[in-house]
């Protein structure tokens, strides 16, 4: 049975794009957790991950959308978690003439999300340099696919 995902007109898309106007981006937690085992430079070496977490979106009726990210670096030595940091963002959009919701959610997953990343990447490297650590800078990110229509119809098919 294949998934019943809402087709995106490209051209509906490009146009929320072109009216969308950054309000603001504000940290609204934040968690750093660190071992000190991770400042051990003859143990084991770190292995390194980062997660981005769904992003929750509202649409307000006066064009206002906005939405939680959160995000959670992670470094590990020997399956132990030596180094965590976490932060959650709150990003707002003002788009002219408004959008529907799932219009709202891809926008806020594709562009809301890299908005905030930044701002999340600069905090994980200033913590982990006051701290000591050896972690590396967190890597660009990227979205894929890069089409929206392909973005909004992988749905995977369910037997």
């Amino acid at each position: 049975m294949a998934g019943n995902a809402a087709t995106v007109d490209t051209k509906v898309y490009n146009a929320l794009i072109g009216h969308a106007t950054l309000r603001g981006i504000w940290m609204t937690e934040s968690r750093f957790d660190m071992s000190p085992q991770v400042l051990d430079p003859d143990d084991a070496p770190l292995s390194h991950s980062l997660r981005t977490h769904d992003v929750e979106v509202t649409l307000e009726d006066e064009g206002v959308v906005y939405g939680f990210v959160r995000f959670e670096a992670v470094s590990r030595r020997k399956r132990k978690r030596v180094i965590n940091v976490a932060a959650k963002y709150f990003v707002s959009y003002r788009v002219e003439g408004g959008c529907d919701q799932a219009m709202a959610e891809l926008f806020m997953d594709r562009v809301g999300k890299l908005a905030a990343y930044p701002y999340f990447r600069a905090l994980v490297a200033s913590l982990v340099g006051q701290a000591g650590a050896q972690v590396p800078t967190l890597p660009i990110m990227t979205f894929q696919p890069r089409s929206i229509r392909y973005a909004s119809d992988r749905e995977t098919v369910a037997d």
